[in-house]
């Protein structure tokens, strides 16, 4: 499929969600929504399992520091646009500043949803729905489009079974980190 019929649907896509399913009581809630893929509110999570020695703290903070860092590159390699700049009519509910390629909240949130998952398996729906309800937050809002979304979380969900592969209660323990979840 050629980049600008994958551009074209990329755009289609945008306007379906951002413009066609607009409501209000989708604007408050995708605006609520969107703001629980923020990093800061991931730190605060990662932090509070820090605080009680779990392993999963551990493993959520180092997805987070490795996934940032990938995704700040991408953005400065890409330099999208967001699609505001590019579609007219675009409703913008929150304000981004940055490039649009890939979606940080989305990548975000799915490090946490793989993670958590990871060590609480019981709550896997819950953890996955909310990373893919953020996903699509972020398009609804109107700071990203559908690729950016996608992108960021295949980034995320790959950053997240990457630090989970490695010894992590071998190296918390040396820490003073017990070997509990």
């Amino acid at each position: 499929m050629p980049i600008t019929q994958i551009l074209n649907i990329d755009q289609f896509l945008m306007r379906f969600i951002n413009i066609g399913m607009a409501n209000p009581f989708f604007d408050s809630m995708m605006v609520f929504v969107t703001h629980v893929g923020s990093l800061y509110l991931w730190i605060l999570i990662a932090g509070a399992f820090l605080i009680r020695k779990k392993v999963a703290g551990i493993a959520l903070t180092l997805g987070l520091i490795i996934n940032s860092a990938l995704i700040f590159l991408f953005k400065n390699v890409f330099m999208r646009a967001r699609p505001e700049s590019i579609i007219e009519g675009i409703r913008v509910l929150v304000t981004e500043t940055n490039a649009s390629f890939p979606s940080g909240h989305t990548s975000t949130a799915f490090v946490g949803a793989v993670v958590l998952s990871h060590y609480y398996p019981h709550g896997k729906p819950i953890f996955y729905s909310l990373a893919g309800l953020i996903a699509l937050s972020r398009v609804y809002v109107g700071v990203h489009f559908p690729i950016d979304v996608i992108v960021g979380g295949v980034v995320g969900y790959l950053v997240a079974n990457a630090v989970l592969k490695l010894p992590l209660t071998k190296y918390s323990k040396r820490l003073g980190f017990d070997r509990k979840l």
